[in-house]
């Protein structure tokens, strides 16, 4: 790349993913989308921290938790160990 010559020197590719501010549908079809792009290019996707996703319940409880909270991450609806 022209703006970037020294990617030639490297080898591992990622790309990131950001929750959508609107619905669950609108973050699930994003991230399946997202999925398949990353396996077609060969890249390892970064996922965002867990956060606040637009009406979704706030009672929520991983194993482990003592408290429910408001905040899910992409390990909540979907499975695949991280």
């Amino acid at each position: 790349s022209p703006i970037t010559p020294h990617h030639g020197e490297h080898h591992d590719r990622y790309i990131t993913f950001e929750y959508d501010h609107g619905g669950w549908n609108n973050a699930r079809i994003g991230m399946e989308c997202l999925i398949v792009v990353a396996h077609a290019t060969g890249r390892t996707i970064v996922i965002p921290p867990q956060q606040h996703l637009y009406l979704l319940g706030r009672t929520h409880k991983d194993k482990g938790d003592e408290k429910a909270h408001d905040e899910m991450g992409f390990e909540d609806f979907f499975d695949v160990a991280l």
